[in-house]
Parts: structure tokens; sequence; C-alpha cells
């Protein structure tokens, strides 16, 4: 693990572990708020809106290495986005949120030099991922703090860059870009429904498959 992973892990560390701790301290104090209530029955309120949900949306990946991503112009670069989705189940047990998904995002091929043999073809980024996050991390401010759920969490992300035939639905390359990855997001429930947007990220940025993604999705909670 290099010194730039070795510091994020250790910042996630510090963080999960003090929230964990400030949760414990409180536990049976009253709150500053408009809601009165102590800590154990807030959190006892959230743990039975515990949920699960599916859903559906989009993404967009952005490669921090200019081979692999353009500017925001798209000029004389190897590879622009082009936008994609995602699909996810997550479980949510208060303060625990852990979901799995796959995700698909495509690009423009800008480059002539890139596999010229191949008039017809696309690019894609596709793959799976899981995360474990914690969740809410805001103080019980009432009703709000039941539906506005901001979270913060790390996983994992195998995916792939596939460069693809389109004429003959061959696979020409394929490049493996999985990672070990952070995020951080708010879901806002309401009734059986839910809205998540989340922004992703490679915890290294040194390696030159390093990316990012932005996504928003929505679908039916339980």
């Amino acid at each position: 693990m290099n010194m730039g992973k070795k510091i994020i892990f250790c910042l996630l560390s510090i963080l999960f572990c003090g929230v964990a701790l400030q949760a414990q301290h409180n536990y049976n104090l009253k709150l500053d708020n408009s809601s009165g209530r102590s800590v154990s029955d807030f959190w006892e309120t959230l743990r039975k809106k515990s949920t699960g949900g599916i859903g559906i949306g989009f993404q967009k990946v952005s490669f921090f290495n200019a081979l692999y991503f353009s500017n925001a112009q798209g000029k004389g670069s190897a590879i622009e986005n082009k936008g994609g989705f995602e699909a996810a189940y997550f479980y949510h047990y208060y303060p625990v949120m852990v979901d799995i998904g796959y995700f698909r995002s495509a690009f423009n091929v800008n480059s002539g030099s890139y596999y010229p043999d191949y008039k017809e073809k696309s690019t894609f980024l596709q793959g799976l991922d899981f995360y474990l996050s914690y969740a809410p991390l805001l103080p019980d401010y009432g009703r709000i703090s039941e539906i506005l759920i901001p979270f913060v969490g790390i996983g994992y992300q195998t995916s792939s860059l596939n460069v693809k035939d389109t004429k003959e639905d061959e696979k020409i390359a394929s490049a493996g870009v999985s990672s070990p990855m952070w995020k951080f997001g708010v879901k806002f429930g309401f009734g059986g429904y839910f809205i998540k947007g989340e922004y992703k990220q490679s915890l290294s940025i040194s390696k030159s498959t390093a990316f990012n993604a932005i996504g928003i999705s929505f679908g039916y909670q339980y």
C-alpha cells in the first residue's frame, strides 16, 4: 500500500472511530435541538426504519489521467466521457449501510490512431462495486434527520475499460482498472421511494487508471 492509500485509510478510520465514540459518549444525553429526544431514542427510531432498496440512475466517470479522459472541451484526447448508468441494491441497518451495484459508462474515441483498423468501435467502462458506509452523519434534528441521510463509506470496485468492435460484436482490448474506493453522498427517503446522490473516487489518484464518478439514482425502498 502506497503512502497516499495509507493516509486516506487513516483519515477514514479516524472519522469512523470518532463518530462511533461520540455516539457512545452521548448515548443517554439530551440533544440540544428541536426534537428533544435522547440519542438512544433517536437510534431506536432509526433502527425501526431500517430498510432495503433497489435503484437505477445516471453515473458519469472521469479518469484523472488525460490518456483515458479528456478535458471539458474533449479536443485532442483519447477518450471523451458520454455518461452511463448504474443499478444498485442497498440495505441500511442504522448506522451501517451496505450496497452493491453494477455500472457501465460509455466514451467517445477522438484519436484516429486509436485502433485505426476498426472503423466501428465502442469504448466503455463496466464493473461491480461494493461499499460499507456509515449513515447518518447528522445529529438528531427531528423529522429531517429521519429522511435526509448523509453518509460516507469505503469499498472496492472491480472494473475494466473495454474497446469493442461493434460491427463484429467482438472485444478488441480490455484493461483492468479495479481499485479500492471511497465515497460520500446523501439519501433522501420519502415513503416507499428514495433519491440518492453520491461522489466516488479511487483511494489512490497516483495510478494511471484512477478515476472518480458522480451519480444520482432513484428507486424503491421497503
